[in-house]
């Protein structure tokens, strides 16, 4: 059936696009049809991107769609900071540093699902690159299985190059590896892996 369109709608000027999600008024819709009728307050803080105005589930990052029956779609915005995160690449690696704070293995299992890992520092080089970031951050590095012997995520045991930028001092209360000093001689430090920090995730581009 052809719906009539009043003039006045085809004569008003397009508005100009916001940056955060619109939410237009609420419509009557048909059994069986959905309609966006309100947007919980989460997303009104969440950017939008561009392919969002076309509503395209493939388009959408660090937001999710969910299709509510009853008539309503309700359009939910949550943005996680924790899985927010822009990779820089560098060498044969990609890196992403979080702007939240977890535990150490909750920053490894976020690492993980990002089809990565925590970071693994091989070389001066890579420790310089990684101090453009700026925060206390968790790195792969822990001696939970065996006290006093540090190991990789990977399972490979620490450079003993690494000695002059590490100094742990915690004993048995402090078995994750950390960058905590960034601009001071010993920037790596132990700490419990109960403590909540950022997290610096890492994972290879290139052979």
């Amino acid at each position: 059936m052809d719906r009539h369109i009043p003039s006045s709608a085809l004569a008003a000027e397009p508005q100009p696009q916001s940056s955060h999600l619109q939410v237009p008024p609420p419509q009557e819709t048909s059994p069986g049809s959905l309609s966006l009728t309100r947007l919980p307050s989460q997303a009104s803080r969440c950017p939008l991107i561009p392919c969002y105005s076309k509503i395209n589930p493939s388009c959408l990052h660090s937001q999710t769609l969910f299709l509510v029956q009853k008539n309503v779609l309700v359009l939910l915005c949550v943005f996680l900071e924790a899985q927010h995160c822009e990779w820089v690449n560098f060498d044969s690696s990609a890196y992403c540093v979080s702007s939240t704070m977890k535990n150490w293995q909750e920053s490894r299992d976020d690492c993980i699902q990002k089809g990565a890992d925590l970071v693994i520092i091989n070389s001066q080089e890579e420790q310089h690159f990684l101090l453009q970031f700026e925060r206390f951050v968790w790195i792969g590095l822990t001696d939970s299985t065996a006290e006093g012997e540090w190991k990789w995520v990977d399972g490979t045991p620490m450079n003993e190059r690494c000695i002059h930028i590490f100094k742990p001092n915690g004993g048995t209360n402090e078995n994750c590896g950390e960058v905590k000093r960034i601009f001071s001689t010993n920037s790596w430090n132990d700490e419990e892996c109960s403590m909540k920090h950022s997290w610096i995730c890492e994972k290879r581009v290139s052979p």
